[in-house]
């Protein structure tokens, strides 16, 4: 299994997600804080995370309109 992810994505390049910490900024409140993870992987439940999905929905509006022309 790792011969095939080596052919994608460079081992050399990947860290253990133990060593990771992902940070979200507010810069309205001006706070940082850690996103939460759950099995070495960040929580669903961020800013980022709430905007991509409005953008992936919008997105999903606009081809509904196209398939309509």
């Amino acid at each position: 299994m790792k011969q095939e992810l080596e052919k994608i994505v460079s081992l050399n390049s990947t860290i253990n997600s133990g060593d990771l910490s992902i940070y979200e900024l507010d810069e309205i409140t001006g706070t940082i804080h850690t996103l939460e993870a759950y099995n070495g992987l960040p929580s669903d439940e961020n800013t980022l995370n709430e905007k991509l999905d409005e953008g992936n929905e919008l997105f999903a509006q606009l081809l509904e309109i196209q398939q309509k022309l």
